[in-house]
């Protein structure tokens, strides 16, 4: 994923299909607004909070959804003033809500036009792969409290691929979304639910069983 600021008002993500595929998610659950495709939306918020400052709390805004190619659908958030809220509202009868079914509007060669409430999304346990240690020090570095969340981290002794698993308790999702959005930049996200942590523990040779973020960020401080 990527990230680019277009303005105090505006930022837009490029997303790959292989960024959907890992959480599930299909093309055309934009349209309809699922619940792992709002998911996704939030984090990204968070991220665009962190990285450009832009912050939607409590704000209108509209996310449009335009597939750039076979791989790529882009992300354009805007922050709306009453002017511009007043206009969408009178030209658009579609929102994200519980009562949209799928199936409507789902046409993914369209943009999709949405207005989201920005909201935390409540991820327990993510586990990312990581092809380098530098990256895992760039990483670690970005995070501002490593210590919110909790981390471990494993490494493939076949392939040399870093596990990093991240886990959080449920007062802390504001934080545990930003570290994922950060992380995304370095890492595949991978299901957990799928291999589960006592097969990781199993499998792979654990390198930092605690805090592993925060002890990774005082390794490349030299502390």
């Amino acid at each position: 994923m990527k990230i680019e600021k277009l303005s105090d008002r505006q930022v837009r993500f490029h997303i790959s299909r292989s960024d959907l595929e890992r959480r599930g998610i299909k093309l055309s659950e934009f349209a309809y607004g699922s619940e792992r495709a709002k998911a996704l939306f939030r984090e990204l918020l968070l991220w665009a909070e962190y990285k450009f400052n832009f912050v939607a709390h409590d704000v209108p805004i509209m996310i449009e959804a335009v597939p750039f190619s076979a791989d790529e659908i882009i992300l354009i958030v805007s922050k709306l003033n009453p002017q511009e809220l007043e206009a969408y509202q009178q030209n658009q009868k579609t929102s994200l809500s519980p009562d949209h079914k799928a199936g409507q509007d789902t046409d993914p060669q369209k943009a999709v036009r949405h207005l989201i409430p920005p909201r935390v999304p409540n991820e327990k346990t993510v586990l990312f792969a990581i092809d380098r240690l530098e990256d895992l020090l760039s990483l670690a570095q970005k995070i501002p409290q490593p210590n919110q969340v909790s981390s471990s981290l494993y490494r493939d002794l076949n392939s040399g691929i870093y596990y990093l698993l991240l886990s959080s308790p449920s007062d802390q999702q504001e934080t545990f979304s930003l570290v994922q959005a950060i992380t995304s930049e370095y890492g595949n996200l991978l299901d957990v639910p799928k291999f589960g942590e006592a097969y990781i523990a199993e499998r792979f040779e654990c390198i930092l069983a605690e805090n592993a973020l925060s002890q990774l960020q005082s390794l490349r401080s030299g502390r």
